[in-house]
């Protein structure tokens, strides 16, 4: 992975640390983590069913105002354009689902996985 893709795993992780134990995973993919030459906006996928984890009260009230507020202070921190998904049934999820069962890095709460590159 490029630089670039690990200093989004730091402030992903530096970001989540921020709301206690509640998100529990944090999907990296797409470009940042080919290392595409040019690459795009950042794609990251929540599965909000099994990765928010009620049981941290305050760290839930972090994350209702965190998706409330469309992540104001992750997106601030990131070198380019987030691209958050957190609705179940997104194309890209079948190619995560996958990628996640063998990563190509992972660190603290990130995984990265390998997804195909989609032309527009």
């Amino acid at each position: 992975m490029t630089e670039d893709a690990h200093a989004i795993v730091r402030i992903l992780n530096q970001w989540a640390d921020e709301g206690g134990t509640c998100l529990q995973r944090i999907y990296l993919f797409g470009s940042t983590v080919r290392g595409d030459p040019n690459p795009g906006d950042i794609d990251v996928r929540i599965f909000k069913d099994r990765d928010v984890q009620p049981e941290d009260a305050a760290g839930i009230m972090w994350w209702l105002n965190q998706e409330a507020t469309d992540f104001p202070e992750l997106r601030q921190r990131l070198p380019r354009t987030l691209s958050m998904i957190l609705w179940n049934n997104a194309d890209a999820d079948p190619f995560i689902i996958r990628g996640a069962a063998d990563p190509i890095y992972t660190e603290g709460r990130v995984i990265c996985v390998l997804t195909p590159r989609v032309k527009p």
